[in-house]
């Protein structure tokens, strides 16, 4: 009995020791952009909501090589994009020029079959595969191949064989073929912490389930840890693991395309934290956009399938929308407008003209064709009429992406050129 006791009074102890270790952190939105940010919140609670935000992406190369019509995914392997075609396609992979979209390297994996290869994904040591596209909803043969890394770097590798990881839904009871109108198709995967994150794309009704798959070959039966109410089919996923951020990418019915943002989330929770819906635009703009990878940790590279529009490969500056609480600054409504750059093309300067609803601090980007950042500068500024001259003397000859950022939703973009003397 005596032991009893002592065993409940310690229990208690530890019970009250959580409460208080809880009670000291206040729930609530702690992201400055939202509408619902609550200046005192310690602890984010993911139910930060924000206003409709539209991006249009800047298109780096108008038409990737016809061997990439129907690319699904994309991974950045020290600097070099890798990409796949979905089903009915070779059984290989891709590496492209960033430049051109010319294909410079083939792998064939040649122990496996390309039933719906539609994402890859990369960790320290691996590549993997995923073969679960799955628009009848009715595949009992679905699989992640993975492959070592270091074979990428062997210019010469033309085929090498994979170990294979084979899955299925504990949820799933219906195998009945139903195109486009099931719940388990999947297009979506990044790896994190020895696990592989599936992310489905539900024909039904727009949402998305997680998934943990291991990373060791073998046989797993997988129950979903969450889900997100995308309203779009999610077909594509990225993870920057120095960051913890998240991109989705994913379109309607109607043709719209939209990625998602997630990030300052709860352990494997993906969906606990902060989850933003940017708008990319109708798919005659943009494309079907399926493949997307990180560039660093703030910028995304982006590519189409070829349908209506040619396959292309884009990128996007999405760090704007993932500012840490740290940066102390509420700028929720402010705004740039009527963005102009004058010379255009330009030989030894530009200048940055435009309009700044309200008072501050102001970033100017260049970026070249590749997406590659060359230059970047920040000043803290009043509002109204703003005439800023910058140096362009020693860049080469080329097209470059001015991006202009006032440390909200809102982000101007202009290209110019730089001209030969």
């Amino acid at each position: 009995m005596k032991m009893v006791l002592k065993n409940l009074l310690l229990l208690g102890c530890i019970l009250s020791m959580a409460a208080k270790s809880t009670s000291a952190q206040t729930l609530g939105c702690t992201d400055f952009q939202a509408n619902n940010y609550k200046s005192g919140a310690t602890l984010n609670d993911g139910s930060c909501t924000y206003n409709s935000t539209s991006y249009s992406p800047i298109k780096l190369i108008d038409k990737l090589s016809d061997t990439l019509i129907e690319t699904s995914a994309l991974i950045n392997i020290d600097g070099e994009l890798w990409t796949l075609d979905d089903s009915g396609n070779p059984n290989a992979i891709y590496h492209f020029d960033k430049a051109t979209g010319a294909v410079l390297q083939t792998i064939f994996i040649s122990n496996a079959t390309n039933h719906d290869w539609e994402d890859m994904t990369a960790d320290q040591n691996n590549i993997y595969i995923g073969d679960f596209g799955n628009n009848n909803g009715n595949r009992t043969n679905l699989a992640v191949y993975k492959i070592p890394k270091l074979l990428l770097s062997k210019k010469k590798v033309d085929s090498v064989v994979a170990e294979k990881i084979i899955f299925s839904y504990a949820d799933q009871k219906d195998f009945n073929s139903n195109n486009n109108a099931n719940s388990f198709d999947c297009e979506a995967m990044f790896v994190w912490n020895d696990s592989l994150h599936l992310l489905t794309k539900d024909w039904i009704n727009g949402h998305s389930k997680h998934y943990l798959l291991p990373t060791t070959p073998g046989s797993y039966n997988l129950f979903p840890i969450d889900s997100l109410d995308a309203g779009c089919l999610i077909t594509g996923a990225a993870f920057e693991p120095l960051s913890k951020r998240i991109v989705l990418t994913g379109y309607n019915k109607t043709g719209f395309c939209y990625i998602w943002l997630l990030w300052d989330f709860t352990g494997s929770k993906i969906f606990s934290g902060n989850k933003r819906k940017i708008d990319f635009g109708f798919f005659t703009n943009t494309g079907q956009i399926e493949g997307v990878c990180f560039n660093d940790s703030s910028n995304i590279y982006i590519t189409n399938e070829k349908n209506i529009v040619n396959n292309k490969l884009y990128a996007a500056q999405v760090g704007q929308w993932m500012n840490k609480k740290s940066t102390g600054v509420d700028y929720h409504k402010q705004n740039i407008t009527e963005l102009q750059v004058y010379p255009n093309p330009a030989s030894t300067e530009i200048y940055i003209i435009y309009n700044l609803q309200k008072p501050a601090a102001v970033s100017y980007c260049i970026y070249n064709r590749e997406g590659k950042l060359v230059s970047c500068s920040k000043k803290k500024l009043g509002g109204g009429k703003v005439v800023q001259k910058t140096d362009i003397a020693s860049l080469s000859h080329g097209t470059y992406y001015l991006v202009v950022h006032s440390e909200n939703a809102n982000t101007e973009r202009r290209v110019f050129i730089k001209e030969v003397k």
